[in-house]
C-alpha cells in the first residue's frame, strides 16, 4: 500500500561493458562509452514497447497510490537532440505502450520536458510531497 513514483529514467539505455565486449545482438547500435568499462547501447523501439508492457503490468498490481510521470522530451542526459541515444520515436513507442496498458487507477501525467529539466524536478516532488501528505 506504500504510494510510487514512476519516472522512466535511464530507459533508452542497456548497460554493456568495454566497448569491445558489446553483445554481438546489440552491434551495430547507437552508443555512448559512459566511462572506459561501460558503454550504455541504445534500447531499439520494440525493446521499448515490451519495457512498456512489463512496467504497466506490475504497476497496474501495485496497492498504493501510483504516479507515472514521464519527461516527454527524453529520459536521460545522452538523448537530447544530437547526443548518440537521441531516438524519440522509441521513447514515442514506451510512452504509447504506457498510456495504452496502465490503468484508469494510476495517475498517468506526460510532461513537455526532459528528464534533467528542472521543471520536471520541481513536478515529481510536488508529486512526492502530496503522495506522502506533505
Amino acid at each position: 500500500g506504500v504510494p510510487q513514483i514512476f519516472v522512466p529514467g535511464g530507459m533508452d539505455y542497456i548497460v554493456q561493458g568495454k566497448e569491445e565486449d558489446i553483445a554481438p545482438r546489440f552491434s551495430g547500435r547507437p552508443f555512448y562509452p559512459h566511462n572506459p568499462v561501460t558503454v550504455l547501447v541504445r534500447t531499439s523501439g520494440d525493446e521499448m514497447e515490451r519495457i512498456g508492457d512489463f512496467v504497466a503490468e506490475k504497476l497496474n498490481r501495485s496497492r498504493g497510490r501510483v504516479y507515472v510521470l514521464i519527461p516527454a522530451r527524453g529520459f536521460s542526459m545522452y538523448c537530447h537532440p544530437g547526443e548518440p541515444l537521441h531516438d524519440p520515436e522509441a521513447d514515442a513507442r514506451l510512452i504509447k505502450t504506457l498510456k495504452e496498458k496502465l490503468s484508469p487507477e494510476v495517475h498517468y501525467e506526460e510532461l513537455d520536458s526532459h528528464i534533467n529539466d528542472e521543471n520536471f524536478a520541481r513536478r515529481v516532488f510536488e508529486v512526492a510531497l502530496g503522495a506522502i501528505g506533505g
